[in-house]
């Protein structure tokens, strides 16, 4: 494979999250990418899509907590948000007024500075931001992005359940049984979806400060590892949402997607599925995912990408552990492509920029693929 090109496809009908080729792209600067703000600024880009987006009628509503009186309210959103998902994960029409009242369930949730622990499990709004964020369920931008920063801020909340003391230290292996319960019952909770927020029932507790992977100088530093072995970012995430390389190096790594993303180097991610696009039997390529649509303004725009590589990729020069930078790359075509099936996708051309140093194929280097492989003992 040419260094300089990549031509990889994306399939639109898989309801999982495949990375046959092991390329993650980052889209930068576009109003599908994600910020770290928990907060309603106006220079929050994210805020600013989501007002864009739900329109000044609705965006001119303001609220102060969650009021017990607004259950039965945000319940019928919530029954018409299920609806639209299912809907919009068979890609089929969805009317003005569901939309509507999708706009406003979210305008309401974007309000909450403070998470009410009851209220919150009575409306269900752990489940619905899930489902809103999931991106087999196909919702158009801004409503995974939004979605995926009220999950992380409400995450930094405990979900309104006071913060408990240490976990003994033996928990996060004793309890297996328990573990393997809540990972069956969580959604997307696996490290390709990343897994890096802590449940309602997650008891979490930051690593000491001398811990040589988690502690302060270690790779996985300000991450937190709860007893249902979820990660969470214990300090203000970089901003992604700002153009060119953000300060990385080319051949920068990291050891699992959440330390990335508390870096500040990705936001929102699209996944290229070959294998996916080969199995495809639609026989219309879809244009409506919000990752497809932000790689064709690429392809219009001209404007960088910032692509990661994971390893366990079919190329020779993917990294051998974790997850590494290789640089700005330029989305310069896209076509139609049929499948021995007679399925369709599109299929993006992305070409290296120039200007930047070559791909490091020699990163991690061995002493950081060590560090990687032992994250996953935890502390």
């Amino acid at each position: 494979m040419d260094h300089q090109d990549l031509t990889p496809s994306l399939a639109m009908n898989t309801s999982t999250i495949i990375k046959a080729e092991s390329t993650e792209v980052e889209m930068v600067n576009f109003d599908a990418t994600t910020t770290s703000s928990a907060t309603c600024n106006d220079a929050d880009p994210l805020f600013t899509s989501l007002i864009h987006w739900v329109g000044p009628e609705i965006s001119s509503s303001t609220f102060g907590p969650l009021q017990a009186s607004e259950a039965e309210v945000i319940k019928n959103f919530s029954d018409t948000a299920r609806a639209v998902g299912v809907t919009s994960k068979r890609q089929q029409y969805i009317d003005e007024d569901q939309w509507d009242e999708v706009k406003m369930l979210l305008w309401r949730l974007w309000q909450i500075t403070e998470f009410d622990r009851e209220l919150g499990q009575k409306m269900n709004v752990k489940g619905i931001l899930i489902m809103f964020a999931m991106p087999a369920n196909n919702f158009i931008s801004p409503v995974p992005e939004v979605a995926e920063d009220l999950k992380v801020r409400f995450e930094g909340q405990n979900w309104g359940v006071p913060r408990q003391g240490p976990a003994v230290p033996t928990s996060h292996k004793s309890n297996s049984t328990a573990v393997q319960k809540s990972r069956a019952q969580s959604i997307g909770d696996d490290e390709d979806t990343e897994g890096n927020s802590a449940t309602q029932k997650g008891i979490w507790t930051e690593a000491p400060p001398n811990h040589s992977i988690f502690g302060i100088n270690g790779c996985m530093h300000h991450i937190a590892l709860t007893d249902t072995n979820h990660y969470e970012i214990c300090c203000q995430k970089g901003n992604a949402a700002v153009f060119g390389h953000n300060g990385f190096r080319v051949g920068q790594c990291w050891a699992r997607q959440v330390a990335a993303v508390r870096d500040g180097v990705h936001g929102c991610l699209v996944y290229y599925s070959v294998s996916g696009a080969l199995t495809t039997t639609d026989r219309e390529p879809d244009t409506i995912k919000y990752t497809t649509r932000a790689m064709i303004r690429s392809v219009k725009s001209g404007l960088g990408i910032r692509v990661l590589r994971t390893a366990g990729g079919g190329w020779n020069g993917c990294p051998r552990a974790g997850m590494r930078y290789d640089g700005l790359y330029r989305a310069v075509a896209y076509q139609v492509k049929a499948n021995d099936k007679g399925g369709k996708f599109l299929q993006f051309e992305l070409v290296r920029m120039d200007g930047q140093p070559d791909i490091d194929e020699d990163k991690p280097t061995w002493q950081e693929k060590v560090a990687f492989e032992r994250v996953k003992d935890g502390y």
